[in-house]
């Protein structure tokens, strides 16, 4: 789902009054962003606040609760996701055509691309840095290089594109 807030419903139960929902969003990596415990006799629940400003998981608990009957509780569990994240899927095609440089296929939603050399194989940073155009200068003198380029889309950041660039022969 794509609401920061969404309405949540459900059926309810003839003999509850009230029911406790308890919600928590964390974010894929598994940082909490928001707990809510409240109390509503309807059947039905919008969280107070977003649930999260991109990607998150969201637990659900639902028990009802029965003032005539105190020693019995129904709970019902569920697991949804939000997604507000803007799409930035990876570059598609990264080349060296252009001597000295690397070059790849402009993103639509790209307001920059983050490009990242490492040295092959030891995997050390050897350059990189930010542009908004679509080639960058390669280091000088440092080969064969890994190359990775990520899109960044609004506030999302998108998968990295790899490129390989063998030693001179």
């Amino acid at each position: 789902m794509t609401q920061a807030r969404p309405l949540i419903q459900w059926q309810p139960l003839a003999a509850a009054d009230r029911y406790r929902i308890q919600l928590e969003s964390r974010v894929p990596e598994g940082r909490v962003l928001n707990r809510i415990d409240s109390v509503v006799t309807a059947t039905q629940f919008t969280p107070p606040a977003d649930l999260t400003d991109s990607r998150a998981a969201v637990k659900l608990l639902v028990t009802a609760v029965c003032e005539n009957e105190p020693a019995s509780v129904t709970e019902q569990a569920a697991w949804f996701y939000v997604d507000r994240a803007p799409a930035c899927p990876a570059i598609e095609k990264i080349s060296f055509a252009n001597p000295g440089r690397v070059e790849w296929t402009r993103h639509a939603n790209a307001i920059h691309y983050e490009v990242t050399f490492n040295a092959y194989p030891q995997g050390r940073i050897v350059a990189g840095g930010k542009t908004t155009a679509t080639t960058y200068a390669l280091p000088v003198g440092v080969e064969p290089l890994l190359v990775s380029v990520r899109p960044r889309c609004d506030t999302a950041l998108g998968p990295a594109a790899y490129g390989f660039l063998p030693a001179a022969r």
